[in-house]
């Protein structure tokens, strides 16, 4: 089989690949746990070809654990971004996504999201609704 050729959608994904600590609290609109307290980290690697982005995350929310790995990656065939997340609680998740510079936003049945990069590139903004 041939392997499919990488492109520039691929490279928008490049500034997020890390291991990023995450702290901060659930806003008011998020899906669950309103106001709560959240810690962990995430962590986005290209898996081998770099065609597809690993995501996988450990976050203390309250008194719940959320474990959860996916993958973000560009479908050339329907020109879009797709994201797939399974969670340690059961959930399966189908996102479309959006990718700017510095940013991308998660689209779902249930939820939507966005991670945005500090202009330095330091700090990763996390929001959930």
């Amino acid at each position: 089989m041939k392997t499919q050729t990488r492109g520039p959608q691929n490279d928008l994904l490049q500034p997020f690949v890390g291991h990023w600590k995450v702290e901060g609290y659930n806003g008011p609109t998020a899906p669950e746990g309103s106001g709560e307290r959240v810690t962990g980290y995430e962590v986005f690697e290209w898996l081998e070809g770099q065609h597809y982005m690993i995501q996988r995350f450990n976050r203390q929310m309250g008194s719940e654990k959320f474990v959860a790995l996916g993958w973000i990656g560009y479908d050339a065939q329907n020109k879009t971004y797709l994201s797939y997340i399974v969670t340690n609680q059961g959930y399966m998740r189908i996102y479309s996504v959006d990718v700017e510079q510095n940013r991308v936003r998660f689209y779902g049945d249930f939820e939507r999201g966005s991670l945005e990069l500090s202009e330095d590139g330091t700090a990763l903004t996390e929001k959930w609704e």
